[in-house]
């Protein structure tokens, strides 16, 4: 929140800790066996993690002066993490996968996803999580 507001340090302090279990469910994940360990419920951290950023989107548009100045703000907010997110996937899948290569299909895959909106133009998320 803007500076002169009241942070709410509880709902940080449960952000958090969903994410760490969001993390730690996607570290422990094995693809043979998904349901091995405590983690495997780290995936309701997604669920508290979007049930808590709800209330908090909602004290930002009572803070906000129109619908226009709370879409910037969240679009400054957000899409920095997510272009960076991209590139760092988009050069990891580059280097990591032997059967993918920078050719004009991989290419435009990479390009919409920095879009947000890849799937409206037909193209796969290069990380599911997108």
């Amino acid at each position: 929140m803007a500076s002169g507001t009241k942070r709410y340090h509880v709902l940080d302090a449960f952000r958090g800790i969903a994410a760490i279990f969001v993390a730690m469910f996607h570290f422990t994940y094995i693809d043979s066996n998904p349901s091995l360990g405590f983690f495997k419920y780290g995936v309701t951290g997604v669920d508290f993690f979007f049930l808590i950023s709800g209330f908090v989107i909602f004290i930002s548009i009572k803070h906000s002066s129109s619908a226009g100045h709370f879409l910037l703000k969240r679009f400054i907010r957000l899409f920095p993490a997510y272009v960076v997110s991209v590139l760092l996937v988009g050069t990891l899948v580059l280097l990591l996968d032997n059967q993918v290569s920078l050719n004009a299909a991989f290419s435009m895959q990479w390009l919409t996803n920095f879009t947000m909106a890849q799937k409206y133009f037909g193209f796969a998320d290069l990380d599911a999580s997108y």
